[in-house]
């Protein structure tokens, strides 16, 4: 299939409901529309079809252009939501993702999965659903490794990013033990900023205040006090957010909202967001 040619081969006027197209192949056969997703809408396959296509990814995904794969991931898990194909279509197609090594495929799948998360987090099921997300990205995250290296590229760094953040929250252990061994260093050189690369400084923060207790908060709020800088003042409010402990929890939205608390005003609404995602 030619993955390059992106011009329009058919036309479907406003006001019809259906376009009979020739020339496809048979039945047999995969087919793709919207190569390269150059047109602005989600595209539903035949049951036969989406499994054609799954069949695909799981030998080769590479076949089919990195576009089109994260087109996939996004039309069937938006089409699942929707209740127009079922969910598990929509897992099924995200199988192969255990051999993506691609950045925009995983950023799609996992803004996917958030949603998903987030219904079932409550319920009996999100057990299964995190160790299965967890089962796909484990090798995203071998492969990225924990540290920065000079010659990354930016798209090895975005999806390190990632695969670090997503594998933290998910309880993968290799992550939560270097975050947290991390954290700790973090935690005792004050004086010292370049302990924490920039790039994951928000999952190690986080990661490490979650495992921890009052310690590694006041750890915490000690350098968003004493910080000048406003993105990192943003990063600490997030992360001050991810403690496990109620009661700190409920102290910090008390402090959001208290007169020289030393929680800025403009910053109240952000204490709010980051405890409202935990």
């Amino acid at each position: 299939m030619d993955f390059q040619n992106t011009q329009p081969k058919f036309w479907m006027a406003p006001d019809n409901q259906s376009l009979q197209i020739t020339g496809l192949p048979d039945l047999s056969q995969w087919i793709i529309l919207n190569i390269q997703e150059s047109g602005f809408y989600r595209v539903n396959y035949d049951k036969v079809t989406w499994q054609l296509l799954n069949n695909q990814l799981a030998t080769d995904h590479k076949i089919i252009h990195l576009v089109n794969r994260a087109q996939i991931l996004d039309d069937v898990f938006n089409l699942a939501t929707a209740g127009v194909v079922d969910y598990g279509t929509a897992l099924a197609t995200s199988v192969y993702l255990q051999r993506e090594e691609d950045f925009v495929p995983w950023k799609v799948a996992l803004t996917s999965f958030t949603y998903l998360m987030n219904m079932f987090e409550r319920t009996a099921g999100y057990g299964a659903l995190r160790k299965y997300i967890r089962t796909l990205l484990t090798p995203l995250y071998d492969s990225v490794g924990f540290a920065d290296h000079a010659d990354d590229s930016h798209l090895t760094l975005n999806k390190r990013v990632l695969a670090l953040h997503f594998a933290c929250r998910l309880g993968h252990q290799p992550c939560v033990t270097n975050a947290t061994q991390l954290f700790i260093k973090w935690m005792n050189s004050p004086l010292n900023e370049s302990v924490v690369s920039a790039n994951v400084q928000s999952t190690v923060l986080c990661t490490g205040i979650s495992k921890g207790g009052e310690d590694e908060w006041n750890s915490g709020w000690a350098r968003y006090t004493r910080s000048n800088v406003a993105s990192e003042k943003k990063i600490l409010l997030y992360a001050m957010g991810c403690s496990k402990e109620m009661w700190i929890l409920a102290r910090y939205l008390q402090m959001a909202f208290t007169s020289k608390s030393g929680v800025r005003k403009q910053d109240s609404s952000l204490v709010f967001t980051a405890v409202a995602s935990n």
